[in-house]
């Protein structure tokens, strides 16, 4: 009678600690005892503990854009588990697009190696944590803008992606000149959101700028949005945008960008599509 329910009742202890392929460690990694709501994570140093419900069960590790890795235990385990890249993150991604501004009747296009708002991969050429990117538009007369971008972003753990961005529009149909330098930071907070936060420069017309800019993004399987509200000095400088996979799980997309600059209200609209390469490893 003793020994009956303790053999249905036994539990077993699983810890360790777990790893991307680039050998560092995954934080908020999800442990599973599948079957069950026994569930655990892992924390900031990737290790974890988790004590089982059943003596003979099977064990899931995940974390967002990796493999899920499966393991059976019948016994106490310490363990070394290993997550790799998901088809996302084993791909090198480039997008191209146009794009067309209403208050000046501008056309343009964009390039950059990855979409917008998901951490972006790389070139053939360049690193994978490298994000690039290049925008222009112009009414082939006396209207333009350009802006370009470089930076660096965590291919795994939606931490910080830092960059430098600047930017030049300069409308003359209109007398809009706006040319701008920021620093950003956009930093995960939760599963799929971010905080962004930018400082910087800005010359609006004849008039010098400095100020700071917050918002925030989120993106949901193909749906993308975002909006930002900023102050320099003597104006303020909202944003805000959305984008919708049309087709191909989102590789081919609309894009809906508003800007209110002091008294200055701009509309562009644009189709993008990214190309994937996969990257065996």
């Amino acid at each position: 009678m003793i020994v009956f329910p303790i053999d249905v009742f036994s539990q077993i202890l699983i810890q360790g600690i777990i790893k991307d392929i680039q050998g560092e460690v995954i934080p908020r990694a999800i442990i599973n005892e599948i079957g069950t709501e026994n569930k655990t994570t892992s924390d900031l140093e990737g290790n974890f503990i988790l004590k089982t419900i059943h003596d003979s069960c099977s064990i899931s590790f995940s974390f967002i854009g990796l493999e899920i890795k499966t393991i059976n235990f019948t016994k106490d385990s310490t363990v070394n588990v290993t997550l790799e890249y998901g088809n996302y993150y084993n791909s090198r991604w480039l997008t191209i697009g146009t794009n067309y501004g209403f208050y000046s009747s501008v056309f343009g296009f964009q390039l950059s190696n990855g979409t917008d708002e998901e951490p972006l991969i790389h070139f053939e050429e360049f690193q994978d944590k490298l994000l690039i990117k290049i925008q222009g538009q112009t009414d082939f007369d006396s209207n333009y803008s350009y802006r370009s971008e470089i930076g660096w972003s965590h291919p795994i753990h939606y931490l910080a992606r830092i960059s430098c961005e600047y930017t030049v529009r300069n409308y003359e149909s209109t007398e809009f000149y706006l040319k701008n330098f920021n620093l950003s930071s956009k930093i995960g907070y939760f599963r799929n959101t971010l905080l962004l936060f930018k400082v910087g420069y800005t010359k609006l017309q004849e008039r010098n700028n400095f100020g700071i800019t917050i918002g925030i993004e989120q993106n949901i399987k193909s749906l993308y949005f975002g909006f930002s509200s900023g102050y320099y000095s003597e104006y303020f400088y909202h944003n805000a945008y959305l984008q919708i996979g049309l087709y191909k799980n989102g590789l081919f997309s609309f894009r809906a960008t508003y800007d209110r600059i002091n008294n200055f209200n701009l509309l562009t609209l644009g189709i993008h599509y990214t190309f994937v390469r996969n990257n065996n490893r």
